[in-house]
């Protein structure tokens, strides 16, 4: 394969990558096909096999038609879940602990109280609720104007649910008990061509 192969194969990964991107942004990650009818999913599902392969060792010419499927499909589930009235979730950041928990950060407790349900271990945290902790614990913000300093994490994936989990039942979290006391005084698409076989415009 020489680079102009290699450059328009990696156009229309490219493009799906893009629109997976903003279809977690908008729902959430892995969500958005939980969200919509099974048979739907299912051809989703199937389709992203497909691409898979075809990213493996198809041809260029298979690649683009794959492609833009895959962008179909996203295109197809995001109305379809829009059509059913889902509803897509508040702005977010998140990042992946050590036990594989997915911290999940709102900019308000009314964002947190909203936040769909998607089947990951995950914590959601109103801005609020951080500002509260770190003027509770002022060695936290001491350690921080000390040294400077920041994290550098290590992305990490996170395995998709096959299905919806019920959230536990939210109890009452003394700080104290987790941290010690405080200290006194602290105060962009392709165009597509329908397929038969999935409906995937």
């Amino acid at each position: 394969m020489n680079a102009q192969q290699w450059v328009a194969g990696q156009a229309g990964v490219d493009e799906v990558d893009a629109m997976a991107i903003a279809a977690e942004r908008k729902w959430g990650v892995g969500r958005l096909r939980l969200v919509v009818p099974l048979a739907l999913r299912q051809k989703f599902d199937s389709q992203r096999v497909r691409l898979n392969d075809a990213i493996a060792g198809a041809s260029n010419e298979v690649l683009a038609v794959e492609c833009r499927r895959m962008c179909s499909a996203y295109k197809a589930l995001d109305a379809a879940a829009t059509a059913a009235g889902a509803q897509a979730r508040p702005d977010a950041w998140e990042v992946v602990v050590d036990d594989d928990v997915i911290l999940t950060f709102v900019r308000s407790d009314a964002d947190a109280a909203r936040f769909p349900l998607d089947g990951f271990k995950r914590e959601v945290w109103g801005l609020d609720e951080v500002a509260k902790l770190i003027a509770e614990y002022p060695q936290i913000r001491a350690a921080k104007q000390r040294f400077g300093a920041h994290v550098e994490s290590i992305r990490r994936a996170v395995e998709e649910p096959e299905a919806p989990q019920r959230a536990p039942a939210f109890a009452h979290v003394d700080l104290d008990d987790v941290f010690g006391k405080p200290p006194e005084g602290s105060g962009e698409a392709i165009a597509c061509r329908p397929d038969p076989s999935d409906g995937f415009a």
